[in-house]
């Protein structure tokens, strides 16, 4: 049976990329579960038994002690996954203590979407908790000034994480997690389907997931799978094509997606999943321009294989909205975005910044990869409006110019990146 999180947690997962929350169910009475929302990739890793660790650390900022946990997902044992935060309040501090003491906890873990796939009861062994659990955290202050101590602590944490001694971080420890009555849930999503861990097709998976980010920002202007050509000649443009109906500024440009899922699998050796990883972006990057191309020739593009024109609208909506105008909409500035399940660290993403500048300049569209995960947030910060989604991507393209990589990450604090 799944768990319903709390209405802050949803929230913070909804603005977090990845993230780790206490939380308590009060039907059936008070119950902590551990929440986590995590990429799917991850996710399927986990299901094909990967290991979990549940982290904690105490940290000294001045005079306060600050308790701060994370979950550790051992994808690759050359490069595991943490996430992590601090304890914001003195409730969840309360509650983290009370589940080292037990040594057991319900655990629920969401995708980027913040669909929940996977539940599991989780032992582990408390005593090599003591260390944690013998240092009392001081009490969380609000406001600016607990956010700046809390900024402080995670820095400490991130020292320890790359493999270096940070003498602020007093105590610490690593609980391997023994998964039991482990389930894959299954989420249906109206109009887009089923969503499972156990889908053998993670491609078509990837894509309604990025299509279902798309689909609540662009409404009747995202289109999943759109066709090009005549006859038995008509085939996929892209993966997801969005364009924004209400326009907010007069040149707001086209989103061209297109997906490429990383293959899954434990024994896979770093930098072997790396290659693939890179060799799938790139092709990517050659169907996102060729996509690019024929819109901007004006290429008639359908909603499906039958050769419904996208420019037709649903009876219900039809004379109600603008037209779609899609070759003067195609002709503006737009943006290319590939999006994979894994910004894989041993991709050679300057090389991929070379291969994005070259469709750059042979389209005039702005070109971007993204993890789903990063997409998901980007869509949660533009407060319901494609052209902030615009605004943050052109941003993006800015910052990757900078760094002459495409290797950027937001992070967004206080609303702000």
């Amino acid at each position: 049976m799944g768990f319903s999180p709390s209405v802050e947690i949803h929230d913070r997962m909804v603005s977090e990329m990845a993230g780790v929350f206490i939380d308590r169910a009060f039907n059936p009475p008070p119950l902590l579960w551990l929440v986590a929302k995590l990429p799917t990739n991850l996710l399927r890793e986990i299901r094909l038994r990967a290991e979990l660790s549940l982290m904690a650390w105490v940290v000294q900022v001045d005079d306060d002690l600050v308790l701060t946990f994370g979950l550790r997902v051992y994808d690759d044992k050359a490069a595991p996954f943490t996430t992590f935060g601090c304890c914001r309040n003195d409730a969840e501090t309360f509650d983290l203590l009370a589940v080292l003491e037990q040594g057991e906890f319900p655990l629920q873990l969401h995708n980027e979407n913040c669909l929940p796939l996977f539940l599991a009861e989780c032992r582990f062994d408390p005593t090599q908790a003591k260390s944690v659990i013998a240092l009392s955290p001081s009490p969380a202050l609000p406001g600016e000034a607990g956010f700046k101590i809390r900024e402080r602590a995670n820095d400490a944490v991130e020292v320890i994480l790359a493999g270096n001694t940070e003498p602020s971080v007093l105590a610490s420890c690593e609980l391997r997690l023994a998964l039991e009555k482990a389930e894959a849930l299954k989420v249906h999503v109206t109009g887009k389907g089923e969503v499972s861990l156990d889908d053998k097709d993670e491609g078509e998976e990837l894509e309604r997931l990025t299509f279902l980010a798309f689909d609540g920002l662009f409404p009747f202007g995202a289109f999943h799978s759109p066709k090009v050509g005549e006859g038995k000649d008509r085939e996929e443009l892209c993966d997801v094509l969005a364009v924004a109906r209400e326009l907010e500024v007069g040149n707001e440009g086209i989103f061209v997606v297109q997906n490429k899922v990383a293959p899954a699998g434990l024994k896979r050796k770093t930098w072997r999943q790396g290659k693939s990883v890179q060799n799938q972006i790139i092709d990517a990057i050659g169907q996102m321009e060729g996509a690019i191309k024929s819109l901007r020739r004006g290429d008639s593009i359908y909603r499906d294989q039958a050769g419904t024109p996208i420019e037709n609208d649903p009876p219900e909506v039809a004379g109600k909205i603008a037209p779609l105008n899609l070759k003067a909409r195609a002709a503006e500035i737009g943006q290319g975005i590939v999006v994979i399940s894994d910004m894989h660290h041993a991709v050679d993403w300057d090389a991929v910044f070379c291969e994005l500048g070259r469709v750059f300049l042979a389209t005039g569209y702005y070109c971007h990869v993204l993890d789903l995960k990063e997409l998901a947030r980007l869509v949660a910060h533009s407060k319901g409006r494609p052209a902030f989604l615009e605004g943050l991507l052109l941003e993006r393209g800015k910052r990757m110019i900078e760094n002459q990589t495409a290797l950027v990450r937001f992070h967004f604090v206080g609303g702000r990146f």
